[in-house]
C-alpha cells in the first residue's frame, strides 16, 4: 500500500466511497455524486493534508481530508450551492433544525481556537471491502507525520455518537475525548514531537 496527497482525478473515488462510508442520517449523504465531487474539491483546494491509500494494483482504497481550514472550504460550497443544498433540505426535513442551528453558528462570534482545534480531520473513510487491515491507522500515521514535519502537536476530529465502529477506532488509535454533546463527540490526539 502507498499513500500519496489527493488529486483532483481521485474524487470520483472519494465521491462514490463517501456515499458507501456515509449513512443516510448524514446530511452529506443526500449528495448526488457530482456535488460530493465539488464538495471535496472545495476540501482539498483549501486544506493541506487531504490524502488517497492506493494497493499494489495501484487502485484507491480509503481517503483522509484534514486541514486548518476546514470550515472555510465548507463555507464556500455552502454559497456557491446554496440553492442545491436548500432543494437537498427540503425533500429532506429530518435535517432542517440541525442545519438551522449551524447556519445560526456561521452568523455568531467565535472563540479564538485553541491549539488542538486549529487541524481538523474531517472524513476518514476505507472500501468496505477492505476494512480492518490497517488502512485506516496507516491513513491516520500518514497525516501524523506530516504534521509532526510541520510541528503541530494536536489535532481534532468530531464524530456521531451512533458511529460506534469510528469511535472505538479513534480510542484504540489515542485520541482523547474532550466534549460530548447530544449529536457528536469531540476527540484530540497530541503528537509527541
Amino acid at each position: 500500500m502507498r499513500i500519496r496527497k489527493v488529486e483532483p482525478e481521485d474524487l470520483v473515488f472519494i465521491a462514490s466511497l463517501h456515499k458507501l462510508a456515509y449513512k443516510n442520517d448524514h446530511f452529506t449523504s443526500k449528495f448526488t455524486i457530482n456535488m460530493l465531487n465539488n464538495y471535496y474539491l472545495e476540501l482539498i483546494k483549501n486544506n493541506s493534508y487531504c490524502y488517497i491509500a492506493l494497493d499494489e494494483e495501484n487502485k484507491a482504497i480509503g481517503f483522509l481530508i484534514a486541514g486548518d481550514k476546514i470550515n472555510y472550504a465548507i463555507n464556500n460550497f455552502i454559497k456557491n450551492n446554496f440553492f442545491l443544498l436548500s432543494t437537498i433540505l427540503l425533500k429532506n426535513p429530518s435535517f432542517w433544525i440541525e442545519k438551522i442551528k449551524s447556519f445560526i453558528k456561521i452568523f455568531q462570534p467565535q472563540s479564538p481556537k485553541s491549539s488542538f482545534e486549529k487541524i481538523s480531520l474531517l472524513s476518514i473513510a476505507v472500501d468496505p471491502n477492505k476494512q480492518r487491515k490497517g488502512i485506516g491507522e496507516a491513513l491516520i500515521r500518514h497525516l501524523e507525520d506530516d504534521l509532526k514535519k510541520d510541528n503541530i502537536e494536536y489535532y481534532s476530529l468530531y464524530v456521531r455518537k451512533d458511529n460506534i465502529g469510528a469511535m472505538k477506532f479513534y480510542v484504540k488509535n489515542d485520541f482523547e475525548l474532550r466534549k460530548n454533546d447530544k449529536k457528536s463527540m469531540f476527540f484530540i490526539k497530541k503528537i509527541s514531537i
